[in-house]
């Protein structure tokens, strides 16, 4: 009989046990990173380009590109292509960050050639037609005043616009007159530009025991992206404001929202890995001392949350909550308390332990299945990293922090002095 008064025995968790991932390049010279399978009917495959918004003088001409590419492509209608996706059962989706443009396909393995070739189509040749892109254009505009008057929306604009300054693509806010660049013209040139065998990756996760995927495979490995030559990054200057402190009322706002942040150190850097463990014990998980401190203890907040944002060419910390406008001082007052906390004091071990077994877990769990593993994949490749070595690094990193590094990494990147303010509402 089940004895629930019982607690269950404590196991210390089992370290990672990674796949190998294999390279290959396409005749266009396009690297093809696969994640092999077994016993699994579904393939996954990401086109990742280097078109996010850091490409773009005005980030909607980015956004729209990737947007407007289904379309319609020079063999097919937008609607020939939807109704054939669909025929295939195949799930399309799309998606956008500062630095890339991202594709995902996913479809049974025996439908995913004929599916590939569809979207391999509209990515080469899309057509971009002006009857699409004046019904795109007028959505975007409607969605863009709407989130103009959200403070959520807003303040995570001005945030980021406080941090790395307006002339650059990481703190450029959209404005209405970007609209005005909206035209075919400009999407046929971005994507001219930058949807090109050297700025493109492809990401297959699937079985290649199978005589299908293999088939599949050989079929992407033919795939004819345009070159460009060499690829240059544009570098740009990271210009923080000299005021710490934004406020921007809105009266029939009910709530302000709260960004606290500053410059950060990206993927790539070497305490990366540190600082998500420091990151987590602030506010990365819902025991956190902030969802306790501010949330619980206080009422000040349904919910709020800190993350560490890793970007290609920088990365930024951050504090994110919305707070009743009457109590957003004493809120502010509480979050930069908890900043100094972990700056002075050593964490305990209690509550190190509880961090660590959280975030082992959570780490395990992200490769739970192939798909949520490719996903991990694209991490590390897009910022040059080894898969298993990263993964590994991250599994003994975290679980051997103690409490003296944690406070050194506290004082070292989160002083409360260093943080930038942005209350909206």
């Amino acid at each position: 009989m089940l004895q629930r008064n019982i607690q269950p025995e404590f196991k210390p968790m089992q370290a990672l046990n990674l796949v190998t991932p294999q390279c290959y390049k396409a005749e266009c010279g396009t690297p093809i990173h696969i994640l092999p399978v077994q016993d699994q009917e579904v393939v996954k495959i990401d086109f990742i380009f280097n078109a996010g918004e850091y490409f773009s003088e005005h980030p909607i001409v980015a956004l729209s590109t990737l947007k407007m590419l289904q379309e319609g492509s020079s063999s097919r209608t937008s609607e020939e292509i939807a109704e054939k996706l669909d025929f295939l059962g195949a799930y399309l989706f799309c998606s956008m960050t500062k630095d890339y443009s991202t594709i995902s396909l996913c479809c049974l393995e025996k439908h995913a050639k004929e599916a590939f070739e569809i979207v391999s189509d509209f990515i080469l040749h899309p057509t971009f037609p002006e009857d699409k892109l004046a019904i795109h254009k007028s959505n975007r505009f409607e969605q863009f005043k709407i989130d103009s008057e959200r403070v959520e929306i807003r303040s995570q604009r001005l945030l980021a616009n406080t941090l790395f300054g307006s002339q650059h693509p990481y703190g450029k806010i959209m404005e209405s007159t970007d609209f005005e660049y909206l035209t075919r013209e400009n999407l046929i040139s971005f994507h001219k530009e930058n949807f090109t065998a050297e700025k493109t990756k492809i990401f297959v996760c699937a079985n290649l025991q199978s005589a299908k995927a293999k088939d599949l495979l050989e079929t992407i490995k033919h795939i004819q992206l345009p070159k460009s030559g060499k690829v240059q990054i544009p570098q740009y200057k990271i210009i923080t404001s000299n005021s710490h402190s934004l406020r921007v009322p809105k009266e029939k706002a009910v709530q302000t929202a709260l960004k606290i942040g500053k410059v950060m150190v990206n993927r790539n850097h070497p305490d990366f890995i540190k600082l998500q463990v420091v990151n987590t014990i602030l506010g990365g998980y819902f025991g956190s001392r902030l969802m306790t401190t501010v949330r619980e203890e206080k009422g000040y907040t349904y919910g709020i949350g800190s993350a560490i944002i890793s970007l290609k060419e920088s990365g930024y910390f951050i504090i994110s909550s919305q707070v009743g406008k009457e109590v957003h001082e004493k809120a502010l007052e509480a979050i930069f308390q908890e900043l100094k906390r972990l700056r002075t004091e050593l964490v305990s071990e209690e509550e190190l332990n509880i961090v660590k077994t959280y975030m082992l877990s959570s780490l395990a769990r992200s490769f739970d299945g192939a798909m949520a593993t490719s996903e991990m994949l694209l991490d590390t490749v897009l910022y040059n990293l080894d898969f298993k070595d990263y993964y590994n690094q991250m599994w003994n990193t975290t679980n051997n922090i103690q409490p003296k590094e944690i406070q050194k990494l506290a004082n070292t990147y989160l002083n409360e002095d260093s943080m930038y303010e942005v209350a909206v509402g």
